[in-house]
């Protein structure tokens, strides 16, 4: 996990908060969201803020080779279990990152930040995220949650440390895929 890196944003600087900020109103980014509006500056300031005080959120930087390349995020922390989160940024969209990210994304939040489990929701139209949790093993139920009075379907996924640990860590599939996103100079 040596050219990985995940800072928290209890300590991203001026520069990142920003460039954080403009990742996240990218149509790109914000087609997937809950919230799909667009995030004025001076609240994403102030939610970066907030985080400082609220042990049930935990936000990350995602850098790869020093480069920053993503947000990776676990909310309603309880028991060492949360909601799961990411995103990798627009310009590296189409670089086959998703395997990489997500495999590394585990290993520090299993590994190094202890969880025991992940959760979260996937539109069911987000292909490409769903191809990667069914991948890495993710259990899956279709649901359907009201959004601002708008009913969407959404795959509940949850992934296990036991699970991640003893099956998808050595899984030759993704091993072969790591490999192969690795060479890459990105």
């Amino acid at each position: 996990m040596d050219f990985y890196s995940f800072k928290n944003f209890r300590q991203i600087n001026d520069e990142e908060i920003r460039l954080v900020w403009e990742w996240r109103n990218h149509i790109e980014i914000r087609k997937w969201m809950y919230n799909q509006d667009l995030i004025p500056l001076e609240n994403h300031i102030k939610f970066i803020g907030n985080l400082k005080t609220d042990d049930t959120k935990q936000y990350w930087l995602v850098k790869r080779k020093d480069v920053a390349i993503g947000v990776m995020s676990i909310i309603g922390i309880n028991d060492m279990s949360g909601e799961w989160g990411y995103y990798i940024a627009p310009e590296f969209h189409g670089k086959n990152l998703g395997v990489e990210f997500y495999y590394y994304s585990f290993e520090f939040l299993f590994n190094i930040m202890k969880m025991e489990k992940v959760f979260g929701y996937a539109l069911v139209k987000n292909i490409a995220a769903n191809s990667l949790n069914d991948l890495f093993g993710f259990d899956k139920d279709l649901i359907t949650k009201e959004i601002e009075g708008v009913a969407y379907d959404f795959y509940f996924r949850n992934l296990s440390k036991e699970k991640f640990l003893s099956k998808i860590q050595n899984d030759l599939k993704i091993l072969k895929l790591l490999d192969f996103t690795y060479l890459k100079n990105i």
